[in-house]
């Protein structure tokens, strides 16, 4: 099937105009973002929400007027309020319209199995203490065309990453990195700070020189995009250092991060429930 082409390709398009149906972490992420980015009055579907409609945001209750004043519309809410309202928004939308699903281990066949051929994509949210440090990643289905994306990233344009991911395996890779590395980080920290311990050393002042070198470290690969076999390399040429990691590689950890990384792909790959059958 080919992508249709509409209107969004066209280079004077205006900016998308956001809508939210759902107010789990990661829309409120999503909504912390644009406000950054000078989004204003996003309207918010408020049938069947159990929240205030978040500040700033257009209360809706109609599907179909939520629709006529949203493009972009970002979806986060339970399986059993999708499967709700799925027959009324396959009334409602059109191929003006970009779903982005948030948050969710549903695959984008299940969705494209009820809304056909409409430009669906799957979209994660890491937000970081500093909004212009927040990594953006996307996945879009084959329907969402190049002028879609151009407009979606415009959302995002204060964002410090905004990524998007080939395929959906690569995706539910993402989101597993994406939530392992800082629990790896700080269990690292924990660690050493107790190996320091043991060796009478208090361990608040090992926790102050390691969120030093920590936050050094992370200056060198991010900012400054150093890659990390070649960071590796220099930091070995110190012998304690040397020392230390062939003990840990002796032990298998890198072939342990590795695995763990799997196992966590694995599990978030697998597709959500199809809420409803399309008739």
């Amino acid at each position: 099937m080919t992508p249709p082409q509409t209107g969004r390709d066209n280079p004077d398009r205006q900016r998308m105009i956001p809508g939210f149906i759902g107010w789990g972490e990661q829309n409120q992420a999503v909504w912390r973002a644009l406000k950054a980015g000078g989004v204003a009055n996003p309207r918010f579907l408020t049938g069947g929400e159990p929240t205030p409609t978040p500040e700033g945001m257009v209360p809706t209750a109609q599907v179909e007027k939520f629709f006529a004043g949203a493009q972009a519309i970002f979806l986060d809410v339970p399986l059993p309020r999708l499967a709700a309202l799925l027959p009324t928004v396959r009334l409602a939308i059109s191929d003006q319209h970009l779903i982005a699903v948030t948050g969710k281990k549903m695959a984008l066949a299940d969705l494209l199995d009820h809304l056909i051929e409409r430009k669906v994509m799957r979209c994660l949210i890491h937000p970081a203490q500093d909004v212009k440090e927040d990594i953006v990643v996307f996945h879009p289905s084959v329907f969402v065309s190049p002028g879609d994306i151009t407009g979606f990233r415009e959302l995002f344009h204060t964002s410090g990453v905004v990524l998007s991911i080939d395929t959906e395996p690569q995706f539910d890779v993402v989101r597993t990195l994406a939530a392992l590395t800082p629990a790896l980080v700080y269990t690292l920290a924990d660690a050493l700070a107790d190996g320091g311990l043991m060796l009478g050393l208090p361990r608040e002042k090992g926790l102050t020189v390691l969120r030093a070198v920590l936050n050094m470290a992370a200056d060198r690969l991010y900012r400054k995009q150093e890659p990390p076999s070649v960071l590796r390399e220099a930091a070995l040429l110190d012998e304690d250092a040397s020392a230390g990691l062939m003990e840990l590689e002796a032990s298998g950890l890198r072939g342990e991060l590795m695995r763990v990384v799997g196992h966590g792909a694995r599990i978030k790959g697998k597709p959500g429930t199809p809420p409803v059958k399309n008739r």
